[in-house]
């Protein structure tokens, strides 16, 4: 079994639902979003520090990417994202300001067609 292999994300209280099997791959079963994004601004400055969008069922990596940049994320935990995106409504998974650390963390769902891994980090952050 792979190390990305995690249980089936499922929306209940929303009217979309996800499937992610570790043995299938993704499934689609409704309408839903297909994209997690992980964005990190500058408060002071508004300057995006880093941003990645990855398809869903890779939102661990996407989490592990982005510990390096924050220190919100990184006392995040794997089941804690997963449970933040089983509760997200309106695609917005977390939208937190870090006052100590000069960052706004945004973590959404986004819809679209897969034109592939995106990934920018501003240099030196």
């Amino acid at each position: 079994m792979s190390s990305l292999a995690h249980p089936s994300v499922s929306y209940s209280r929303c009217k979309w639902k996800t499937a992610v099997s570790a043995a299938a791959g993704p499934r689609k079963t409704a309408v839903g979003p297909s994209q997690l994004h992980i964005r990190i601004d500058s408060l002071a400055t508004e300057e995006n520090k880093f941003s990645v969008k990855l398809p869903l069922d890779l939102y661990q990596v996407g989490l592990a990417i982005a510990r390096s940049y924050s220190a919100r994320l990184a006392r995040l935990s794997v089941a804690d994202l997963q449970t933040k995106i089983e509760k997200a409504c309106r695609n917005v998974v977390l939208d937190e300001s870090d006052q100590a650390h000069d960052e706004r963390i945004q973590i959404l769902l986004e819809n679209g067609e897969q034109v592939g891994n995106r990934f920018h980090s501003k240099a030196g952050v």
